[in-house]
């Protein structure tokens, strides 16, 4: 499988970091922000012209409240689609849905908790637009790379895409996870996504993703293995997508 998807990257010249746009592009590009900015990890999920989903990785006990503005015309509606508590007990995923929206127009995601933090990204929702739609495709994000991480997800964030797709292994949930139950793997998801600069960037971009073995559980695993369908509400919760 890695191979297969290596080299539909190579064909399509859209390896992680590596599309050439000229200067100008990429001075219009939202300003990056360090490694670690951001309150909570956040993901902008599947997405259409006038609606979004979000995903926000938080504390368990943390109470949180969400406010959408921007936009012109008529306020976007924000709501709760689902909340999930991860298997060890001190994490939890909230993933909103945002409706109303109106292609073309910025929009800003505020995030306040009981206990005073505070974050706000920016989004937009997702316009076809047919040749001048600009987008990347990714995979393996193996997280123990983390000083190459850093500057392959800034440079993603530099070319101002309009959408991204991640072909699969978004989180090695089989590494560092001896015992590879239920807890083990929501530890590994959740320190992925608090980790990687993807999720704390200031702009939001819409994101689609399907799983692929160690997203699943296991190196080159298949349906034999016993915790798939934990491990499929698991990515589900994490990148609000359907497999």
């Amino acid at each position: 499988m890695d191979r297969s998807r290596r080299r539909f990257l190579e064909s399509t010249g859209i390896l992680l970091g590596g599309l050439a746009v000229p200067s100008w592009v990429r001075a219009s590009a939202p300003e990056v922000l360090a490694p670690g900015s951001g309150t909570w990890p956040i993901l902008q999920g599947p997405t259409d012209a006038n609606s979004s989903t979000i995903i926000i990785l938080h504390e368990a006990n943390e109470r949180l409240s969400f406010q959408v503005s921007g936009g012109a015309g008529p306020s976007a509606n924000v709501s709760v689609l689902n909340q999930y508590r991860l298997a060890d007990g001190l994490r939890a995923v909230s993933e909103l849905f945002v409706s109303g929206l109106t292609p073309g127009l910025d929009y800003q995601l505020a995030v306040r908790s009981t206990t005073g933090k505070i974050d706000s990204r920016v989004f937009r929702s997702l316009e076809a637009r047919g040749s001048g739609c600009r987008f990347a495709v990714v995979s393996c994000m193996n997280d123990t790379f983390t000083n190459k991480a850093v500057t392959m997800w800034q440079a993603l964030a530099r070319e101002n895409c309009d959408f991204v797709v991640f072909l699969g292994d978004t989180v090695y949930a089989d590494t560092d996870n001896p015992n590879r139950d239920e807890s083990g793997y929501a530890r590994r998801y959740s320190e992925v996504r608090e980790l990687l600069y993807w999720f704390r960037m200031p702009k939001l971009v819409p994101s689609f993703a399907t799983w692929d073995d160690h997203d699943f559980g296991l190196n080159n695993a298949d349906r034999s293995f016993p915790m798939r369908e934990y491990t499929k509400n698991l990515f589900r919760s994490f990148w609000g997508s359907q497999l």
